[in-house]
């Protein structure tokens, strides 16, 4: 079990996404499991490019292009065939958490912060790191959307909780020594 056997310096939302691949690697090898993960790991990096440029559609043809290509040629992406990354994964969330939240339509009458909220706890179990673009949201919502904001909220801590809580009580100092602590 991490955190409890063994160091494990991240959250284990990347852990828990290929678990069921994991599996796999008991009927088809290793080496193939760790492929279709790769495979994974690089299909998040290229969708990310692409919505980078949807969340930026009302901004111009231009915006979509520069920011998709940049994107897509970014240090997120890069090495990410030669391994498995977290942060193609974890910016794939933030990102389809962002266009969620950045549509046309008004947040209040919509789900869309829960899920969004959902998306957003994901990304920070994978990388504690996605706490910054929640952050920038919260503050950007507050004003003009503060029901929008809270569900968004407690969809998070919901999604994190959930997420983390098993490792919290198989080994609950371990877990933020080495997530936390040894991060700083």
């Amino acid at each position: 079990v991490p955190y409890k056997h063994f160091l494990f310096v991240q959250p284990p939302g990347i852990l828990e996404i290929f678990l069921p691949f994991s599996l796999l690697s008991h009927g088809f090898g290793t080496q193939t499991t760790l492929v279709l993960e790769r495979a994974i790991t690089l299909g998040a990096a290229s969708a990310n490019a692409g919505l980078v440029a949807w969340i930026l559609r009302r901004r111009g043809l231009l915006a979509m292009v520069v920011a998709g290509g940049v994107m897509g040629l970014s240090c997120a992406t890069a090495g990410v065939a030669t391994g498995i990354k977290l942060d193609p994964l974890f910016i794939f969330f933030v990102l389809l958490a962002s266009s969620l939240v950045f549509s046309n339509r008004p947040l209040q009458e919509s789900r869309r912060p829960l899920l969004a909220g959902l998306l957003f706890g994901v990304a920070i179990s994978i990388k504690l790191w996605a706490i910054v673009p929640l952050c920038c949201l919260v503050v950007t919502m507050y004003p003009g959307s503060p029901k929008a904001m809270r569900s968004l909220l407690k969809a998070t801590l919901g999604a994190f909780g959930l997420l983390v809580l098993p490792f919290i009580l198989v080994a609950p100092s371990a877990i933020f020594r080495d997530v936390i602590f040894l991060q700083i």
